[in-house]
């Protein structure tokens, strides 16, 4: 892959990144917590992922040359000084091995998915906004910790199966696309139908 394609990814990636706390699922408190991702298109081993390290750790900050470059056992291949791949590596080297026609990964910690996932209530449709996430019942990964390694990242994999989305009990959700914006878009509206589901939850 040319240089300038690197480039294009590490555009789309921080453009991403940005997206995610501009739609308020990565501001406040979660400024720092979660992290976009996509394959590089011509490299189909590596992928383009937000790091950590930085002076300002917050996903609305993000920029290309903040990128890093990671292979599909999560290590580090490229990225600028100082700066390593994320904590939780291992859910997105581990999702793009099991799953070769997944190009991109978020993961973020909404909400409303949080807050439903603790209540061990499962989502159900309740708007037209996603609703074809959850017309089946969501793998959830059983455990309230980060994915820090290969055997974990690899469970989170094994349970998400083909779906696109896996709910992370306690800590948030892991959504995946065949694109960078389907990925994105996922986790929108995954977190629009938690929205909806907790209306209902307490109006009943």
């Amino acid at each position: 892959m040319s240089a300038e394609e690197r480039a294009e990814i590490k555009r789309q990636v921080a453009v991403a990144n940005r997206v995610l706390a501009e739609l308020g699922l990565a501001t406040g408190v979660l400024a720092s917590l979660g992290h976009a991702s996509m394959r590089l298109p011509s490299e189909p081993d590596k992928f383009v992922v937000k790091g950590r390290g930085y002076a300002i750790d917050a996903l609305a900050r993000m920029r290309p040359e903040d990128m890093v470059i990671c292979d599909l056992d999560g290590y580090l291949v490229d990225g600028p000084p100082g700066v390593s791949q994320c904590f939780e590596v291992k859910m997105h080297s581990c999702i793009y091995r099991a799953r070769p026609d997944v190009q991109s990964v978020v993961h973020v910690h909404p909400r409303f998915v949080v807050v439903m996932s603790v209540l061990e209530a499962p989502l159900v449709p309740m708007c037209q906004e996603g609703i074809d996430l959850v017309r089946h019942p969501l793998p959830v990964y059983p455990h309230v910790k980060t994915i820090h390694s290969e055997e974990e990242g690899q469970e989170v994999a094994r349970l998400l199966g083909n779906q696109k989305a896996i709910i992370l009990r306690g800590h948030g959700a892991t959504t995946v696309g065949s694109t960078l914006a389907e990925a994105v878009m996922n986790m929108l509206f995954l977190e629009e139908q938690a929205k909806m589901n907790w209306y209902a939850y307490c109006a009943a």
